[in-house]
């Protein structure tokens, strides 16, 4: 009997146990290792998508005996054994599956000390450098995400590690330690608050409007924008190339709208966009301070005393604990709107790079 023969006939019978003993006694008869090396690999390929078909159920009891004492009772029963046939279903063969289990046993599939250390690393460095922790990690990106308010990566670092827990601080607990997750599966991370954070626009433009020498040029440059929306860099350059503002107004108006949007946490930006003919880039980096410090403050994104970003695109994982920990992290890029379409967009989105 073939190999395509085999296979097919595993497709179309839907009782697989069925086929089981005849297809295991044609295996052994199988030699992968003919001399076409492109035939050789099909082969090999075939045989282990029949392996992994007649043995997910060993392979969903091997993962599950090993989840219980890892998720320590945040999940029901149930649900640990469908998380066992999603990890079942991980894009890998049977052999690299049964050397997850292993690491799962071992809780060694995340560096959980990576979270609560400032800096960036890789996604790699997080799965202790091995492929298969990582397929893994990123085959659970999405498992649970909008339940209980629970985003990317989320429940997959709590589900590969005895050490984190989706219960307690944070969105993840860390040893004890709470740690909020700004996960992207993509290029686009998590901003630095939440949307009831953002102070209404009709407030931002009060201020702005207030000022004689700003309410021109500042509608001249909204109208350039379908949303009526100006970030923050371009707003510092319009006021930089207004003449004659008098110093005193100009750091009256920086006072209020770091007030507005961060409180007591405003004072770099006070300083930095006060300032006569100021640097757009240092006032851009001063609004990501003060963001990341009322972000942390408030009751809204919870008691954590770390921020993690995760993001797919770049294959970085990027810890802040503090402001100065954004200084050793790229934190360019025109993303930050005062006067914003979408109110999100007033806060820094975090996309970190070493």
């Amino acid at each position: 009997m073939l190999l395509y023969e085999i296979f097919d006939k595993l497709k179309i019978n839907e009782d697989v146990n069925a086929t089981k003993a005849e297809i295991l006694k044609t295996i052994n008869n199988i030699d992968p290792s003919v001399k076409d090396p492109d035939m050789a690999k099909k082969n090999e390929d075939l045989l282990d998508k029949i392996y992994t078909i007649l043995n997910k159920g060993n392979m969903i009891d091997r993962i599950g005996g090993a989840l219980p004492s890892v998720l320590k009772g945040e999940f029901a029963e149930k649900q640990i054994m469908q998380i066992a046939g999603i990890m079942a279903d991980a894009p890998l063969t049977f052999a690299q599956k049964v050397d997850f289990a292993r690491n799962l046993q071992m809780n060694k599939c995340i560096n959980h000390k990576l979270l609560v250390t400032p800096g960036v690393s890789s996604i790699d460095q997080l799965c202790y450098n091995s492929d298969i922790n990582k397929t893994m990690f990123m085959h659970l990106a999405t498992y649970g995400v909008g339940a209980k308010m629970k985003g990317p990566y989320e429940n997959g670092l709590a589900i590969m590690s005895t050490n984190i827990s989706i219960k307690g601080k944070g969105d993840i607990d860390v040893d004890g330690v709470g740690v909020e997750v700004k996960g992207a599966l993509n290029k686009n991370g998590g901003r630095f608050g939440e949307t009831g954070d953002v102070p209404p626009v009709k407030s931002v433009l009060d201020i702005m409007h207030s000022y004689e020498w700003l309410k021109a040029p500042l509608d001249a440059q909204r109208d350039l924008s379908v949303t009526k929306s100006i970030n923050l860099k371009t707003l510092t350059k319009l006021i930089n190339q207004i003449p004659n503002v008098p110093p005193q107004e100009r750091q009256d108006f920086a006072n209020r709208l770091a007030d507005l949007y961060f409180g007591a946490q405003g004072k770099r930006l006070k300083q930095a966009l006060g300032r006569m003919g100021a640097d757009p880039v240092e006032v851009n980096r001063a609004w990501i301070k003060d963001n990341f410090d009322s972000y942390k403050a408030s009751e809204s994104g919870g008691a954590w005393s770390f921020l993690v970003g995760i993001i797919a695109a770049y294959n970085t994982v990027g810890v802040v604990s503090k402001a100065e920990d954004l200084d050793n992290m790229t934190t360019t890029g025109d993303t930050i709107y005062p006067l914003y379409g979408k109110p999100l967009e007033a806060f820094f989105q975090f996309n970190p790079k070493g």
